[in-house]
């Protein structure tokens, strides 16, 4: 159990450091030392359960596109410390690793051969694509699928030859697998559109476990299972999957380019396949090809899509659904209409979702109508389309769903009235700020801040005392944006709540008003024990016209602050705040560790512009810094024009 509860740690721990793919390519070993890696984490994943193999999976997959470890460092991100950790985030640029896991991909163990898979994606090397195809003509089909999978990464010329043929495979689990791969192929070309993770129902039926387990080997089901634990299973929709024969073994292939740009004919080629598979006698082949068809946004699509809104099976009608609203074809409409009568709750409410991301307003009165759907995922779909149809003429419907019995309901009605914008949901709104659910009260304050209603200021003030530190936040935010002055007393109460994001919201709220009474509770955020509140109520302080004496002397204590952050925002707040007894505190910041601290010091001397500070900057030596030299240049220019 510990060794599980390491690797899920580890798996977490990937997932915190997810923009950082690209770090440290310098530190990238040879291939001897590649190799060695890549033995150390499949075998540190060997024997895991699904559910941790899942996540790690799911992990690699997100962290194909990463960024900069300065990013992640911004973001509060922390790199991981795992060497092997290290190196599977990274871009593997090196071959020294594919002959490991191109083994890896044919072992026994379930998640060694989805792991495996996953690396040999990313590298997009053309030995790795090679050992990628190589699986496709193995004799077992639970290699065939993970391979057949991951080999829609690559952008290599013949992968897409190569998974159209195998949407001809004797497994049902590597067709549904060849099928999911085309459509990332369209991803890339047409944009992400991918909705797999917003179905909120399960799919608790052998042939889909199966296919979700071996084929995409990710936690997009799990985690659509675990969502949806009180649906009824689907285990009677279809049949178990029989045991399929091994495929024929395929000749080795010779070493391929690693990057091509898909032609027209790749396209149209992608699309006719994928409409063939919609008539697979499989389930889970014409699942997926029904979603991957929406990835192509191909024109020719949208009949075959149509025709799949009957199919006997009401995932496949759910997905077809979804899938129209990816080809952004007006025509769609009136066949997604239709399919909000449909029997089965998956497929209205597919269809809902997707009428409300095509945006016809034509097609509000009949979504309105499955507002009182029997199924609360489809009530909760309809207010969310109304809400970005942003039709006043909804607001009845929109307010009432605010009554509804199922909290997630309330909450989306919430949110749809705020993208509404209509004076009139006021009413309502502050009722639901006495809504037992917490959630949907934070919705409410959400929505009426949006409205910056006078009249609700009392009922916000209320809310700002409210158990629920998320709607807590969510008042003080909307009286912030109010601005108005009566609102200080409680904003500057705020600043003692016990939690971080309460204090912030009310620091920024004080900021905003601009009024020279928020100077001290401001002054006094300078000393909270949170960093991010201290740097806030720096910035605050020189937003407000006359902050006095008391403000000036914190601000310039707080140039000694252990953050640079706040040693940043005070010396940016000096500068507008112009007070020339504060030049020499700023002359000493010159000589900051942090080259950001050091710049806001020279623009805060170029605005106060006395003598001593022009002196200063003429002596400032950090040539490297670009931007503050042109800022120097410009302030001495403006001296000498002056003169």
């Amino acid at each position: 159990m510990y060794r599980y509860a390491r690797i899920l740690g580890a798996a977490v721990l990937l997932a915190g450091a997810a923009p950082v793919t690209r770090f440290a390519r310098s530190r990238h070993s040879p291939d001897p030392d590649d190799a060695a890696n890549a033995t150390r984490l499949l075998a540190s994943v060997r024997g895991v359960p699904v559910t941790v193999c899942q996540l790690v999976t799911q992990t690699l997959r997100n962290t194909e596109y990463g960024g900069s470890p300065a990013l992640a460092v911004l973001r509060g991100d922390g790199l991981p410390t795992d060497s092997d950790a290290a190196w599977a985030l990274g871009p593997m640029r090196t071959a020294g690793a594919v002959a490991v896991l191109a083994a890896g991909l044919r072992d026994a163990d379930p998640c060694v051969r989805a792991v495996s898979g996953r690396l040999l994606a990313k590298t997009h090397l053309a030995a790795a694509t090679d050992a990628l195809l190589g699986g496709l003509g193995d004799q077992d089909s639970t290699i065939r699928g993970p391979a057949a999978r991951e080999l829609g990464h690559q952008r290599s010329r013949g992968v897409v030859d190569r998974l159209i043929a195998t949407l001809h495979d004797p497994a049902a689990t590597v067709r549904a697998a060849a099928a999911d791969a085309l459509g990332d192929f369209g991803r890339r070309r047409n944009g992400n559109f991918d909705f797999t993770s917003d179905f909120n129902f399960n799919f608790d039926y052998a042939p889909v476990i199966a296919a979700a387990a071996e084929a995409r080997a990710s936690a997009e089901i799990a985690v659509a299972n675990a969502r949806a634990l009180a649906v009824a299973p689907f285990a009677s929709m279809a049949p178990p999957t029989p045991p399929t024969p091994p495929a024929p073994p395929i000749a080795p292939l010779p070493s391929m380019a690693s990057t091509y740009v898909l032609s027209d004919a790749d396209d149209a080629g992608i699309a006719a396949a994928l409409i063939e598979a919609l008539h697979d006698r499989a389930v889970v082949v014409r699942i997926a090809a029904a979603r991957s068809l929406g990835a192509t946004g191909d024109a020719s699509a949208l009949a075959p899509l149509t025709a799949s809104l009957r199919d006997p099976d009401p995932i496949v009608r759910a997905v077809s659904a979804r899938s129209l609203a990816g080809l952004d074809d007006r025509r769609a409409i009136q066949p997604l209409l239709a399919a909000l009568d449909d029997r089965a709750w998956e497929v209205r409410w597919a269809a809902t979702t997707s009428l409300g991301g095509l945006g016809d307003r034509s097609a509000g009165s009949a979504i309105a109508r499955r507002v009182g759907d029997d199924s609360m995922e489809v009530r909760r779909a309809a207010v969310s389309a109304l809400g970005r149809f942003r039709d006043t003429s909804s607001l009845a419907v929109l307010t009432g769903a605010l009554r509804d019995e199922a909290p997630e309901v309330r909450r989306s009605a919430a949110r749809a009235l705020q993208q509404l914008d209509d004076d009139d949901a006021s009413d309502a709104l502050v009722g639901a700020l006495r809504d037992p659910d917490a959630g949907t009260r934070g919705a409410a304050a959400d929505a009426l801040a949006q409205l910056n209603d006078p009249h609700t200021l009392v009922p916000l003030t209320a809310a700002a005392r409210d158990d629920s530190a998320a709607v807590r936040r969510s008042a003080i935010r909307a009286l912030g944006r109010m601005r108005d002055p009566s609102a200080l007393g409680t904003l500057a109460d705020a600043l003692r709540d016990p939690e971080i994001e309460v204090r912030g919201a009310a620091v920024s709220a004080l900021a905003s008003l601009r009024d020279n009474r928020a100077a001290a509770p401001l002054t006094d955020a300078l000393r909270d024990r949170d960093r991010s509140v201290r740097a806030t109520a720096a910035t605050g302080l020189g937003r407000i016209p006359d902050p006095g004496p008391q403000a000036t002397a914190a601000l310039t204590g707080a140039l000694r602050d252990l953050s640079p952050g706040v040693r940043r925002n005070a010396a940016g707040a000096l500068g507008a705040i112009r007070d020339t007894t504060t030049v020499p505190a700023l002359v000493n910041l010159l000589r900051d560790d942090d080259r950001t601290v050091r710049r806001a010091a020279v623009r805060a001397l170029t605005q106060i512009r006395t003598g001593t500070a022009l002196d200063a900057l003429r002596a400032y030596t950090d040539t490297t810094d670009v931007e503050s030299q042109r800022m120097i240049d410009g302030a001495l220019r403006r001296r000498r024009v002056s003169l």
